[in-house]
């Protein structure tokens, strides 16, 4: 289909070295979240243990794509460990992360606290690729969206309240289409 998630959304990629590399234009969404998730998983395989996002064009990020975020940190120390840094973070960005409790698992830049050799890394990254985020199954859309939420939930007590009702609408509805 096509690399837009919602108008003018899309994800642009690259590596480098052990760092896979993500730019997030526009929003992150149900609708590119599949995608993300697709690609940081492939690249963990491959052995890459540091991912960067710069969300530098990100006007914000819902819930789904902030859980896909969740879980893959959470799969990262299962894999042995590694690095989620998040660059060009402004405060509405910081706000969303720092609401469902993101900001202690995802490093970022707002109090200077990256090493400038990351920096110097980041800012060489000029050659970037659209992911294609096209249009996923029902049932790949259902997964991702009910195990985005489950990782949520799993970041603090505050989250496991917030998403409770969520999650058994969404296991509700998972069953339920499995019984057709």
């Amino acid at each position: 289909m096509g690399t837009s998630g919602g108008q003018g959304d899309a994800l642009l990629v690259a590596t480098c070295e052990s760092c896979a590399f993500v730019r997030l234009k526009g929003k992150g969404s149900i609708r590119t979240s599949s995608a993300l998730k697709r690609f940081l998983t492939n690249m963990a395989g491959k052995g890459y243990r540091l991912f960067t996002f710069d969300m530098g064009e990100c006007r914000g990020m819902d819930s789904t794509f902030m859980g896909v975020l969740a879980g893959f940190v959470s799969k990262l120390k299962t894999m042995g460990g590694g690095r989620v840094v998040m660059v060009n973070v402004d405060d509405a960005i910081y706000e969303l992360l720092h609401t469902l409790g993101l900001d202690r698992l995802i490093e970022n830049d707002r109090h200077g606290e990256l090493e400038p050799e990351l920096i110097q890394r980041i800012s060489q990254v000029v050659s970037l690729s659209a992911l294609n985020i096209g249009e996923e199954s029902k049932d790949v859309a259902a997964d991702t969206v009910l195990s985005a939420h489950e990782a949520l939930a799993d970041v603090s007590p505050d989250n496991h309240d917030r998403f409770k009702d969520v999650l058994a609408f969404l296991r509700k509805e998972t069953r339920h289409d499995d019984t057709r």
